[in-house]
């Protein structure tokens, strides 16, 4: 199917929803969008039409958090687990994601860091959602936060470890989830703020600890109402730096289940749409 349209959806663009509009699709790529019907020069009879009545057109979504899902997991190291989880991404609309990790011994993270930097080599975008980089939860997170990481292998940050899990991973890793409150955070994230995006989360921190890691370069938050600090009246924690720090975009698992919907539509109210990322931290 080298060419085809998608019509009479609601298309929605980075800046506008079309109620009936279509989506024009030629050798793989977008050639065009816009309202009613499709009369392209290049249009012909024969070209096939996917009729979307009642149906949303959006774009491939970006999962910048997500561990595993369909029986496969980053950590597994499994270059075949890999290719299966990409594949089957693209039933549920993820066109491209960040391959997770967890904390683990140094040797478990670095053989899925060579595994994912192998993959991401050899992947065929085209038939599987593309792996476009790596998120490191942890291992430099707090033991009193750990959540879901196991608490025997949570390490302190430094420039040299980050520096070798980088080199193993070929570059891929973009963000870090790390405790800013935890010896050498501070020192580590002042030399490689630059390198790589530090997301504030498995933390105990205050919330004054959290806007003065901003200060030093921190610019996003794990998991918004989970393992962190929450908010009290005298002590806002990481949850109101969340809110009220401009310099500090959010992830959130919408699903009913990690932080009630009220919650979600706080956060949303606070801080709008262009820093909410919604995420399925999948497992």
């Amino acid at each position: 199917m080298s060419e085809y349209v998608i019509t009479n959806g609601k298309v929605y663009t980075e800046n506008q929803v079309i109620d009936k509009g279509f989506v024009h699709i030629k050798d793989g790529k977008i050639a065009d969008v816009g309202e009613g019907h499709f009369q392209g020069v290049a249009y012909q009879e024969s070209i096939q039409r996917i009729d979307a009545e009642g149906r949303h057109i959006v774009p491939g979504f970006i999962d910048i958090h997500i561990h595993g899902g369909y029986g496969e997991d980053a950590m597994d190291a499994s270059y075949e687990g890999l290719q299966h989880l990409a594949e089957s991404l693209l039933s549920e609309g993820t066109t491209s994601f960040l391959a997770t990790t967890m904390t683990q011994s140094t040797d478990n993270i670095n053989r899925a860091l060579k595994n994912i930097a192998e993959y991401q080599t050899k992947q065929d975008e085209h038939s599987a959602a593309e792996i476009v980089g790596i998120h490191l939860e942890g291992p430099f997170i707090s033991e009193h936060k750990v959540g879901a990481q196991h608490p025997k292998y949570v390490q302190r940050p430094s420039v040299e470890q980050i520096h070798a899990f980088q080199k193993v991973a070929n570059g891929l890793i973009k963000i870090i989830t790390f405790a800013p409150e935890v010896d050498n955070a501070k020192e580590t994230l002042n030399a490689m703020k630059d390198d790589i995006i530090f997301s504030i989360g498995h933390t105990v921190a205050t919330f004054d600890e959290a806007n003065e890691a901003v200060k030093h370069g921190a610019k996003h938050i794990t998991h918004l109402y989970n393992a962190a600090t929450g908010f009290a009246h005298r002590e806002p924690g990481v949850f109101g730096a969340a809110w009220l720090n401009k310099g500090l975009n959010t992830e959130m698992i919408v699903d009913g289940v990690h932080s009630h919907p009220a919650s979600i539509a706080l956060a949303y109210k606070l801080k709008g749409k262009e820093h909410c990322y919604l995420i399925t931290d999948a497992m």
